[in-house]
């Protein structure tokens, strides 16, 4: 009974190693994910912003050269 016990003990305490250990790769790989996301957004806005402003650049010609 006691060797039951224990080795029920130990098997509970790797468990709880493993889950552990399976936490802190979650966290990193979510972080890590985060960070390509933040990144894309980032370059998404960039190019966003300098196609408005050649578009805008654009349209102030063509108004000057109608004008």
């Amino acid at each position: 009974m006691a060797y039951m016990q224990e080795a029920r003990r130990v098997g509970d305490e790797l468990r709880a190693q493993g889950d552990l250990a399976d936490n802190q790769e979650i966290r990193r790989t979510s972080d890590e994910s985060n960070q390509h996301q933040w990144a894309n957004t980032q370059r998404a806005t960039e190019v966003a912003n300098t196609n408005l402003a050649s578009l805008n650049d654009a349209n102030e010609k063509k108004h000057t050269l109608l004008a």
